[in-house]
């Protein structure tokens, strides 16, 4: 057997309807492995909280002289950000 005919041997081959239907099948179950393997699920959306009013102080507690602190350090031109006067 030449390489001619070996050639015409393959090119049947590779023409006949069987061969290109399973070369098909194979593809797609190919492509669709892969989705499956590297599908990854959205995460759920995140739903707004509703704002819950804050509790009352409770009636023994008194927060007037933490506000009168904050008060002096304004007036005296100390500069303070938002941290540091949330935890006076």
């Amino acid at each position: 057997m030449d390489f001619m005919q070996l050639l015409n041997l393959c090119l049947e081959v590779l023409k006949d309807w069987r061969v290109i239907f399973i070369t098909v099948l194979m593809l797609v179950f190919v492509c669709t492995a892969n989705y499956v393997v590297r599908y990854k699920k959205r995460p759920p959306k995140l739903r707004k909280a509703k704002k819950s009013t804050p509790a009352p102080a409770a009636a023994g507690t008194d927060n007037s002289g933490a506000k009168e602190q904050n008060a002096s350090d304004q007036n005296s031109g100390q500069k303070t950000d938002g941290a540091q006067a949330a935890k006076k």
